[in-house]
C-alpha cells in the first residue's frame, strides 16, 4: 500500500534552508546588510508566520486521530497510513510545517543580522566622519 507522505516537501525546506544559510554567510561576511527597520519588519513577519503555523499544526489534532476504514486488516492499515501521514514522523504534515517553523525562525535571525550590520556600518561612518573633522 502506498503511503503518503511530504518528504518532497522537505525536501523543499532543506533547499530553502540552504539558501537562508547562504545568506547568512553573507550577512556574516559583511557582505550584505539591511535598513534596520526594514529587517526587523521582516524579522517580525517571519515570526508572524511562524504563529500562523503553529495555529495550523493546533488544528492537525482531529486529523490525527485514527479513523474507521473498516474492521479488517487493510482498514486498520488505511487509517494507520492517514493518521501517519498527518501527524508521525518528519514527512508528516506535523513534521514539514515543525521544520518549516525553523526555517522561518532562521530567517528572522538573519534579517535582523543583515539590520545589525547595517546600524553597524552607519555607526562606524559617523564615527569615522567625527574623528577626521577634529
Amino acid at each position: 500500500m502506498s503511503m503518503p507522505n511530504f518528504a518532497q516537501s522537505n525536501q523543499g525546506l532543506a533547499a530553502m534552508q540552504q539558501h537562508q544559510q547562504g545568506l547568512q554567510a553573507v550577512v556574516d561576511a559583511g557582505q550584505l546588510w539591511m535598513e534596520p527597520d526594514v529587517a526587523e519588519r521582516a524579522a517580525q513577519r517571519c515570526e508572524q508566520q511562524v504563529d500562523e503555523v503553529q495555529s495550523i499544526i493546533s488544528n492537525l489534532r482531529p486529523l490525527g486521530r485514527e479513523r474507521k476504514f473498516g474492521d479488517n486488516a487493510d482498514g486498520h492499515a488505511t487509517a494507520a497510513a492517514f493518521r501517519n501521514a498527518a501527524v508521525e514522523g518528519p514527512d508528516s504534515v506535523r513534521g514539514v510545517l515543525t521544520n518549516s517553523q525553523e526555517v522561518l525562525r532562521s530567517m528572522a535571525a538573519t534579517y535582523r543580522a543583515a539590520g545589525r550590520a547595517a546600524a553597524q556600518a552607519e555607526q562606524a561612518n559617523q564615527q569615522m566622519f567625527q574623528g577626521g573633522s577634529q
